[in-house]
């Protein structure tokens, strides 16, 4: 961007009277150096042997003024104007096919860009860049669609700053007036971006310096009600987002996560994650997409002294949670804590309702430590699981704890796979059991998330037929299931039909 001192041009040519205007009209030349303040934009410039054909003209009206930039057929491609009548330019609009897609706004006249907008066909993304160094750090409109964009732009270059401005912070849960039992684990994920994001593109194949954003992948977002005792106010929440990125002509993707809005910004809640190799896993569940706890006040009951004593030990260790990219050892003695204290609440919990939620609180705190490592967390889920089998063999929980003991073990083998003979046996052995599950419970909650998942990794495989019959079954079997929304999307964008 161009100093103060270049402004001088235009400055005159503004305050002037209006008879000697075109005698100081800067030149195309001069005006078309101007760039934008950020990187991903498409605008239109002239062929360099068409610049001295370009048109500069001056444009006033009772609020503003400034000058725009036609080239020589006519077609608009800039337009700088003063909006606040200092005869110093605060406003660098950029131009694509005749419309506007892209300015820069200088707000507290210092004739430097703080906040910048996308528009029209190039988005609504709306960002501010307080020390005017050409990274936006906050956001005062983004979609979930952009978020995932920005998301995935940071990444690819190592970008912190651009990385947490869509991650959630303390004080946007604070503005949801979310509870401490889900903010202390959502805050945990997102904390030190910046090493999270080094250990993530370490391990990388999906994501390089060449890889660009494709697409936003999500099914409908959902609504949470604030009366489920989750937040203060309502919650709109993409569960299991991911972004299809494309790097030297394949496509690979990247699991967001959960994703939040606050106020006009959607927010990731988690730092993305590759799927890498030829797996594709659809994270199972999320943090706030689950069963609203019955013993609150939406429920109608008030707890009892037990039942609050050992919720607020809960929620006193969820707020001490280690970071992200803490050490497996820290990770498991937390979660193993955290495991104690919930199989106690279900113990102390009501029959029915109350005991099944604290029951899925108590399989995903087992398959979370299973995933970091614990061996003991696995022997007590299969303890759990068979336990639930012989007492309600035909109850949700059964399934539940099934899948999830699955994703676990997978995600614990892979990753300790040591060639690519091992990652084929157990990507082999992953996709059976996603197919047994599937017939086993073909009505289960995770039925549509296995299938997806099945369907997903036949077409990364290029298996059009297989994919294209898992796609089918999806839609036929769970056409109201937010995966067979996303489903039926992604299959049409492919060419598939049935």
């Amino acid at each position: 961007m161009l100093t103060r001192r270049s402004f001088a041009i235009l400055t005159l040519a503004l305050s002037i009277p209006c008879g000697s205007l075109f005698a100081q009209t800067p030149t195309p030349e001069f005006a078309l150096q101007y760039r934008p303040a950020q990187k991903d934009i498409e605008y239109d410039s002239p062929a360099k042997a068409d610049v001295a054909r370009c048109k500069v003209e001056l444009e006033r009206n009772e609020l503003t003024s400034g000058f725009a930039v036609f080239d020589p057929n006519g077609l608009i491609l800039r337009r700088f104007v003063d909006t606040n009548k200092d005869r110093y330019i605060d406003q660098w609009r950029y131009y694509k096919n005749g419309i506007e897609v892209y300015r820069d706004i200088d707000t507290n006249v210092n004739n430097k860009p703080d906040q910048s907008r996308w528009l029209n066909t190039h988005g609504s993304r709306w960002g501010i860049d307080k020390n005017e160094d050409g990274r936006i750090e906050k956001w005062i409109v983004l979609s979930a669609e952009e978020a995932s964009r920005v998301a995935i732009s940071a990444m690819v270059a190592n970008d912190a700053t651009l990385l947490a401005s869509v991650l959630v912070t303390s004080d946007d849960l604070q503005k949801l007036g979310l509870i401490p039992e889900f903010s202390g684990q959502i805050l945990r994920k997102v904390q030190e971006p910046a090493a999270a994001m080094r250990t993530v593109l370490a391990k990388s194949r999906t994501l390089s310096s060449n890889s660009k954003w494709n697409r936003f992948d999500g099914a409908m977002p959902g609504v949470i009600p604030k009366d489920d005792g989750k937040a203060a106010e309502d919650l709109i929440v993409y569960e299991g987002a991911m972004a299809i990125v494309e790097t030297a002509g394949k496509h690979g993707f990247v699991q967001l996560g959960e994703m939040i809005r606050v106020g006009n910004v959607w927010k990731l809640t988690q730092v993305p994650r590759p799927a890498e190799g030829d797996s594709i896993q659809v994270q199972v569940g999320g943090i706030l997409m689950q069963p609203a706890n019955p013993v609150g006040a939406s429920a109608g009951q008030e707890l009892t002294p037990e039942m609050q004593t050992l919720i607020t030990q809960l929620q006193t260790i969820d707020e001490k949670a280690p970071p992200q990219n803490a050490k497996p050892a820290q990770l498991i003695e937390y979660l193993r804590r955290r495991t104690a204290i919930i199989e106690q609440i279900v113990k102390a919990s009501r029959p029915g309702q109350e005991t099944e939620t604290w029951t899925k609180q108590l399989i995903n705190s087992l398959t979370s430590a299973l995933q970091a490592g614990d061996k003991p967390s696995g022997v007590r889920l299969n303890q759990l699981l068979g336990s639930l089998k012989q007492k309600t063999p035909d109850s949700n929980l059964v399934a539940y704890a099934e899948y999830r003991q699955l994703f676990a073990s997978y995600s614990s083998d892979i990753g300790k796979a040591s060639n690519t003979e091992q990652q084929q046996k157990i990507q082999t052995a992953w996709l059976t059991n996603l197919k047994t599950f599937v017939s086993k419970h073909p009505k289960a909650d995770d039925a549509p998330d296995a299938i997806l998942q099945l369907a997903l990794n036949a077409e990364f495989a290029a298996n059009a037929a297989d994919a294209k019959q898992w796609y089918g079954q999806l839609v036929s079997k769970h056409g109201q299931s937010p995966q067979a929304v996303r489903a039926a999307g992604g299959a049409s964008e492919n060419g598939f039909a049935w």
